[in-house]
């Protein structure tokens, strides 16, 4: 949800990211996933959206131009954005696995590329 916009975005059907306007109701844009989404979330600052399933993140622009994908070898269970600065470089990433793994992505800003910071099982943050 992007409110500045009026935009916000639905996982509609099995494999179908829609962009749409809520004020108007008019769809912006759809988008035919490659995958079968469990969830996704929304970078307000950057207009962001990610898409996750156990294997895949994917992140369009609120435009819907596909900006990053990321494959995982061991399926994520979950995944969200944690913003510590407002710039497009100053958000990370987490993502956990099924083996008790949080991961930490975060965007290079030579190459714009999403690149592993760290990875730990949750047991070495208690």
């Amino acid at each position: 949800l992007f409110d500045d916009d009026f935009v916000c975005a639905t996982i509609f059907g099995l494999k179908r990211l829609i962009i749409w306007n809520y004020a108007t109701f008019i769809r912006s844009k759809e988008i035919e996933l490659d995958f079968i989404p469990d969830g996704m979330f929304c970078d307000n600052i950057n207009s962001l959206i990610s898409v996750y399933s156990p294997g895949k993140l994917v992140q369009y622009t609120m435009n819907g131009t596909k900006l990053h994908e990321l494959t995982f070898t061991t399926p994520i269970t979950q995944a969200n954005i944690f913003p510590y600065l407002d710039t497009f470089e100053g958000r990370i990433i987490v993502t956990s696995d099924i083996n008790g793994y949080l991961s930490f992505y975060y965007t290079d800003e030579k190459d714009y590329k999403l690149k592993l910071l760290c990875s730990k099982q949750i047991h070495q943050f208690a």
